[in-house]
């Protein structure tokens, strides 16, 4: 009732009640574990791995990265000592968590989400920039058929900038590029991006 979610008939129900279940013990197992996070329920708790994958159109990207062109770097520590928290939601960095429904347009979060970080970074305030805008107009990428950050960087950089989230909102769909350069933000074109190597450690040294 929650999320409208509605079967067919009392066999659809029967098995969407024993993935349910499934899951259910999945987050129970995960929370008493006592890690640093927990796990919960929400409208996906009645499907499987694959059918999540295939419901936000999960799959391999056409487009691969090639080592050429892709350099993963190593940031350097010097505000945290190994195994410390940083945690950029409470400094204001870091917008709501948003949903990319039935779209392949992960990419365009995960782009966004590090251009908020660094514009607040730089201009102290924080802007929500526009998926959509990415995911219609990105030429280097696929849209809801998917993509790469440092592609959409690319094209970011090239375009001058991105627009804001009230201003190009999302629909979950590619559609014709709409975009007005006027309502480009300024200062959210990137000029330099990292690939940073997949180790805790890395990972911790590029989040501070």
């Amino acid at each position: 009732k929650d999320h409208k979610i509605e079967f067919e008939n009392g066999r659809e129900f029967q098995n969407r009640l024993n993935i349910f279940i499934e899951n259910d013990e999945y987050i129970n197992h995960v929370n008493s574990q006592n890690l640093p996070y927990k796990l919960a329920h929400n409208q996906f708790s009645h499907l499987t791995p694959c059918e999540f994958s295939a419901y936000n159109n999960l799959q391999p990207v056409a487009l691969k990265k090639n080592s050429n062109n892709f350099e993963y770097t190593s940031p350097k520590r010097n505000l945290v000592s190994s195994g410390d928290e940083f945690d950029w939601t409470t400094k204001g960095a870091v917008t709501p968590v948003k949903d990319q429904a039935q779209c392949g347009s992960c990419w365009a979060f995960s782009t966004t989400g590090s251009l908020e970080g660094a514009y607040f970074l730089k201009h102290g305030h924080l802007e929500s920039f526009s998926e959509q805008n990415l995911v219609d107009c990105d030429t280097n990428d696929l849209g809801c058929n998917g993509g790469l950050m440092d592609k959409a960087f690319s094209w970011i950089k090239k375009n001058g900038g991105i627009e804001l989230e009230n201003d190009y909102k999302y629909t979950a769909t590619t559609n014709r590029c709409s975009q007005d350069t006027s309502k480009l933000v300024n200062g959210s074109a990137p000029t330099s991006w990292v690939d940073v190597k997949q180790t805790n450690d890395d990972l911790l040294a590029a989040i501070q």
